[in-house]
């Protein structure tokens, strides 16, 4: 009986920890590392993206990035990783326990079996992230799920750049090293 209640919260465990939820866009715009051609990551808000350029919020100041000069953009905050390992002691203790388990019959297969669970659930939980990487070259696809986590998705006229500019203390665009 008490094998059978462990194995229900087992499966309970497992069932919720699947589940889990991953912070919801931010409506100032997405932290994001930039990492150039150069080999220099830059930490910036992300404004904008048009076709050939991406805008970005860097130490106060407005700049456009070509896409050419981008290697890779990997969005900040969405790592799941410190809660699965929080949520990952409890099953390996009871895949442990079950492991360790005395059984009457087929015992060193229910074992095995039991044992098994330990790496299926750190690889489980440890290498099932959410894909918030975007490396070049920028297909269209990957520019429209880039948009989504822009300040201005759907970008800005003319004249509210050049109000964003003004606010900013800014002539044009700046564009980084």
């Amino acid at each position: 009986m008490s094998r059978n209640v462990l194995c229900l919260i087992a499966i309970l465990i497992l069932f919720c920890s699947c589940v889990s939820s991953v912070n919801v866009l931010k409506p100032n715009g997405e932290t994001a590392n930039l990492k150039l051609i150069n080999r220099y990551i830059y930490e910036c808000e992300l404004l904008a993206v048009s076709d050939s350029s991406l805008f970005c919020k860097y130490q106060d100041k407005l700049y456009i990035v070509p896409f050419t000069n981008i290697q890779r953009v990997h969005i900040c905050g969405y790592s799941l990783r410190p809660k699965k390992i929080i949520a990952m002691a409890p099953l390996i203790l009871i895949d442990i326990g079950m492991a360790s388990a005395n059984y009457r019959e087929n015992e060193k297969i229910q074992k095995l079996c039991w044992a098994a669970l330990v790496p299926i659930t750190v690889f489980a939980f440890l290498y099932n992230e959410p894909e918030v990487n975007f490396s070049s070259v920028f297909d269209k696809n990957d520019l429209e799920k880039l948009k989504l986590y822009c300040k201005y998705p759907q970008g800005l006229t003319k004249g509210q750049w050049k109000q964003l500019l003004q606010y900013y203390s800014q002539e044009d665009f700046l564009k980084l090293p």
